[in-house]
């Protein structure tokens, strides 16, 4: 393996390390709060579509209110989007009371 094929690799086991944590967070932040740190996982000037529900919300106040309506609203409250990929956030982020 030559060094820029070695360093190739490296950079892209890295980003399949950065993208599991984003996407455990995701879940973990999703399922129990706090909302404003799952809402600083997006861009400023964030757009998200739901399809089929003609629901469109763009920017950080709008999924704000997002999150909080779902939590509080689904059924599934509570209930882990991935179960595993979460492990270990829980000792590094604290639940909500």
């Amino acid at each position: 393996m030559t060094a820029a094929t070695n360093d190739a690799y490296i950079r892209e086991a890295a980003d399949r390390v950065m993208i599991q944590d984003l996407v455990s967070r995701y879940a973990f932040f999703g399922d129990y709060g706090p909302n404003e740190a799952w809402a600083d996982l997006f861009t400023p000037d964030a757009k998200w579509e739901i399809a089929g529900a003609n629901i469109v919300v763009r920017g950080r106040e709008q999924l704000l209110k997002l999150v909080s309506v779902v939590r509080a609203w689904s059924p599934l409250s509570g209930t882990p989007h991935i179960r595993g990929r979460t492990k270990g956030l829980s000792r590094r982020f604290s639940r909500p009371p």
